[in-house]
């Protein structure tokens, strides 16, 4: 090895073997290759910008445009044109190591390929590591908001002066003057211990235990409850009443306690947590149950809202629990009440009709409220419940005569409401009321916000203004690697060149946080159904409590497709096709774009990061229901919107009368010979069914958009959704199937001939159309589980959807495969045993006819039948062709790409429907002895009708 200068670096002569010399540094990067691999023209970048994806690709061959692998280097096989590759290890030919493997100078000793290049001396002289300082080091960089990203927007922000708080308070030492006795510490077991001069020595017991040393545990019931309201209750006090009473006689209250519900400060999540105690002589073990009651409580009166039902499980336990969570609906229709109240009225329990108990009036007790009792004196504006009074805010006590408000010498700031709450409320005892852009105990901290204006939008000059505008706050957290939407604002009808202003709910500062706009058109295009994003906002570590930025079109976020440009890595499959997705940040001026699932960022280093979005399955919400807008009238709503009404409204109406005479025509006893003829009975019921609840569906999406139903009607929407989509799942599927039934009867009756036995079957036809029900209703059982109404923010309308989403990838293909069973295996079953009806028929007729079976007399014979048969044809023949569409739709257009393909599935969702409304068609009149028995129906309809 020769030993050069620091001005010099040593060079393999690229023409001499074994010939190596120091190379004057003037003659490195002068475009000349004077050292083998072309060592000395690094710096030009060649083979790293030709081989950009395979960093090993860096031994440039002499005379030719070709870089090798540097594990290739000295491997035995000449990979350059001129074998230039091997040339660098001359002694490489009198090794004795296989081709493939690196052998080391002067040593016995063969390396394999994956230790080259890796760092380690494996060989004595280090040429196993030679060139290998052409491959450039590449460090694992973390995707980081705080180090990767820069501010955005720079300017108009104003930064918080300081992110210290100073809400520690001044230590207190409450033991300086006391002095310590520890005798007393275990005196009252669970209790607090005090003394006075009056009663001495004395225990204060918790509601759990009892006795003068709280030595006793109290037999006891722990509710725990959550409770959950509409939003638009949010700023409502709501007061809970809990009741442990016997169910022989409800008017028996054991126990009973109530706390003070707000919503405003009290979450979703939150328990509240109630002992209710039994009595000391308890009664009967199964005979107690809960009743917990809702009200409605402000300064001046008490309304009792909703009742609840609830029995104890294991209720011989002596200490037991209760966890249970409910939901108000503030529109509940109560049910009919039939139990007699004398002196009061009847109620239901929301959760069970079937149990009814009696609200007595002041002064009246038992089941009945036939038992006169004391009269208790509820001051004006409390509500007399199950023997005791139900307070007002600011009001306590049996009778609700003592006054204590909470809120006397409290002042909420900026405008607050103060409500005063109870005494039970440890804390608060007190609520503030905080007007928007406010919070805190006394509304005293003002909320973060964010002005975003629209500026500078590509849009076509028809669009006076944006119909929808989502701002999405995402807060990140790099120790977790995670982003989690901390708010979603929706603004409607948005105004080009405007402001919006959008308020951070109940927090101070905007910190590490990405925002962006997703505005609506509702253009033609690939993107309608996502929007186009916008990156807008990009917050590190400074804490920002009002900020100002802009809708551009530089921040807007590109859908994957636009940045690949290759239509071969856009066509690849999705798995295949994610590996390319970090092309997109090479592009100057990307800092994010989106596919199907991911929203992506790029950071300053070129890296990426992806976040996942859900898009849900189809249905007809999704196939019409974004047409329809709810501000206009039917005329003026969309081609699509009106010619699908005008469809659905035909098919229901021409179904009943298809259905109605084939029903009539098929209870007439010739009809009802054969089982054939009870199929086609429940056929016709299946049809007529489907159509209404085809029709149902139709006016429930009409309802739902054009805003008839209101939100707080939410458990009748999502009861009607998974209703109607079960039933119109499973119809369609039984209705094919018993068309298999026909098909393979009508089959078996041509096989067997004279052997057919017309009674057994009409009797197995019963049967058999049960055990399809069945099987269709427990192939589709889980789908109404899965089931959830959605309000779409990507419709401009407010759209609520009726959607599918499995929560697990197996019970995803378990859906799949019945879908393609009920699909394929009817479509497959119709084929053959129309085939082998046929075949059949004509083997018997050429038997009978001693026709010599050559090709032509075949066909001759084959012609004739299905002539002579054509009614027993044409009815498998057109479900066949009608489920053939359904396939082809079903799987060429799997997944909705283009806006054409949404009315293609639209058709396809109709077709599902059109062999219900054909019954006539394709079944009765085909068929001579169903003809005639449809023409004599009528003739005795019309008779019937003209006297």
């Amino acid at each position: 090895m020769a030993i050069c200068s620091q001005y010099e670096h040593s060079c393999f002569d690229p023409y001499k073997a074994k010939h190596i010399y120091c190379l004057p540094i003037e003659k490195a990067g002068d475009g000349i290759i004077d050292c083998l691999g072309g060592q000395d023209e690094r710096l030009d970048n060649y083979c790293s910008s030709k081989y950009s994806f395979d960093i090993t690709r860096r031994y440039r061959c002499l005379n030719s445009s070709l870089c090798v692998r540097l594990d290739d280097v000295c491997d035995g096989h000449a990979h350059c044109p001129f074998g230039d590759d091997e040339r660098l290890c001359p002694w490489r030919n009198e090794s004795k190591c296989k081709n493939g493997e690196f052998a080391c100078w002067h040593e016995n000793k063969c390396l394999e390929k994956r230790r080259r290049c890796d760092g380690v001396q494996d060989c004595r002289l280090y040429e196993d590591e030679w060139y290998c300082d052409l491959i450039p080091k590449r460090t694992y960089k973390p995707f980081l908001l705080d180090t990767a990203y820069s501010q955005y927007p720079p300017i108009d922000t104003e930064l918080s002066k300081s992110l210290i708080y100073n809400d520690i308070q001044p230590k207190i030492d409450v033991r300086s003057n006391i002095t310590e006795d520890l005798s007393y510490v275990s005196y009252c077991n669970r209790g607090i211990f005090i003394w006075s001069k009056h009663s001495g020595e004395t225990c204060l017991c918790s509601p759990a235990y009892y006795g003068d040393k709280c030595q006793y545990q109290s037999e006891r019931l722990t509710v725990f409850l959550q409770l959950q309201v509409p939003l638009s209750f949010r700023y409502t006090i709501f007061k809970i009443l809990f009741s442990l009473f016997d169910r022989n006689n409800s008017s028996n209250i054991l126990s009973s306690e109530d706390i003070i519900h707000v919503p405003h400060i009290h979450s979703v999540s939150y328990k509240h947590i109630v002992y209710l105690l039994y009595p000391k002589l308890r009664i009967a073990t199964n005979s107690c149950a809960v009743r917990i009651d809702l009200f409605i409580v402000s300064r001046s009166e008490v309304e009792l809202k909703l009742s609840w039902y609830f029995n104890i499980p294991f209720a011989f336990l002596p200490v037991n629990r209760l966890v249970k969570r409910i939901i108000y609906v503030p529109d509940h229709n109560e049910s009919t009440c039939s139990i007699t109240c004398l002196h009061g009225k009847c109620q239901n329990f929301i959760n069970n009709n079937q149990i009814q108990h009696c609200l007595c009036n002041n002064g009246w007790s038992g089941s009945a409220c036939n038992i006169k009792v004391g009269k208790i004196s509820c001051v004006q504006g409390a509500t007399f419940i199950h023997n005791q009074c139900i307070c007002p805010l600011r009001r306590l006590g049996s009778d609700c005569q003592l006054e204590l408000d909470f809120c006397h010498n409290i002042i909420c700031q900026n405008n607050g409401t103060c409500i005063s709450l109870d005494m039970k409320n440890s804390h608060p005892r007190y609520v503030c009321f905080c007007p928007e852009g406010y919070f805190g105990d006394d509304c005293q901290e003002t909320a973060a916000k964010i002005i975003v204006r629209i500026d500078n939008i590509f849009y076509p000059l028809s669009v006076l203004q944006i119909p929808i505008v989502a701002i999405h706050v995402v807060e990140i957290y790099d120790d977790a690697h995670i982003m989690l939407t901390q708010e979603r604002y929706i603004y409607r009808n948005v105004k080009f060149n405007s402001e919006i202003t959008s308020i951070y709910d109940e927090k101070k500062y905007f910190r590490n946080n990405f925002i962006y706009a997703q505005l609506f058109f509702n253009f033609n295009n690939i993107n309608d159904r996502y929007g186009s994003y916008y990156l807008i906002v990009l917050i590190k570590q400074q804490a920002i409590t009002k900020l100002k930025t802009s809708i551009l079109a530089s921040d807007r976020c590109p859908y994957i497709n636009e940045l690949l440009l290759n239509h071969t890595i856009i066509n690849y499959p999705f798995m295949k096709k994610v590996k390319f997705y970090h092309r997109a940040c090479y592009i100057k001026g990307i800092r994010c774009f989106y596919d199907e699932t991911y929203m992506c960022l790029c950071d300053l280093d070129v890296g990426m990061d992806c976040l996942v979005f859900d898009h849900s399955a189809v249905s007809l919400d999704a196939l019409i229901g974004a047409d329809i807008v709810n501000e206009l009238s039917f005329i003026q709503q969309s081609s699509s919107v009106q010619i699908t009404l005008t469809i659905v409204t035909l098919m229901i109406f021409i179904g009943f009368i298809n259905n109605s005479l084939s029903f009539l025509t098929l209870l007439r006893p010739k009809t009802q010979e054969v089982g054939c003829g009870f199929y086609l009975r429940c056929i016709c019921l299946v049809s007529q069914f489907s159509l209404f609840i085809f029709g149902l569906r139709f006016a429930y999406l009409l309802v739902t958009q054009f805003d008839l139903w209101t939100t707080d009607q939410y458990k009748l929407s999502i009861g009607t959704c998974i209703t109607l989509e079960f039933l119109l799942t499973i119809l369609p599927s039984i209705y094919d199937w018993l068309t298999v039934c026909i098909a393979c009867q009508r089959t078996i009756t041509v096989v067997k001939g004279a052997h057919f036995d017309k009674t057994l079957s009409k009797k197995r036809a019963k049967y058999v159309v049960l055990f399809v029900v069945l099987i269709v209703i427990l192939s589709s059982l889980h789908k109404p589980f899965h089931r959830h109404l959605i309000n779409d923010p990507h419709s401009a309308n407010g759209h609520t959807w009726c959607v599918i989403k499995f929560h697990s990838k197996r019970l995803e293909k378990f859906d799949t495969c019945v879908n393609i069973i009920h699909l394929v295996v009817p479509f497959l079953i119709n084929s053959v045993t129309t085939c082998i009806f046929l075949s059949s028929l004509t083997r018997r007729k050429s038997d009978l006819l001693r026709i010599k079976t050559s090709e032509a007399s075949y066909k001759s014979v084959l012609t004739k039948q299905i002539v002579l048969y054509k009614s027993f044809i044409i009815s498998p023949f057109l479900i066949v062709v009608l489920e053939l569409s359904r396939l082809i739709l079903s799987f060429v257009f799997a997944c909705i790409k283009y806006p054409w393909q949404k009315y293609l599935y639209l058709v396809s969702y109709l077709i599902f429907s059109l062999p219900h409304t054909a019954t006539l068609l394709i079944f009765i009149i085909p068929s001579q002895t169903y003809k005639q028995e449809l023409k004599d129906c009528m003739m005795n309809l019309l008779g019937y009708l003209k006297n």
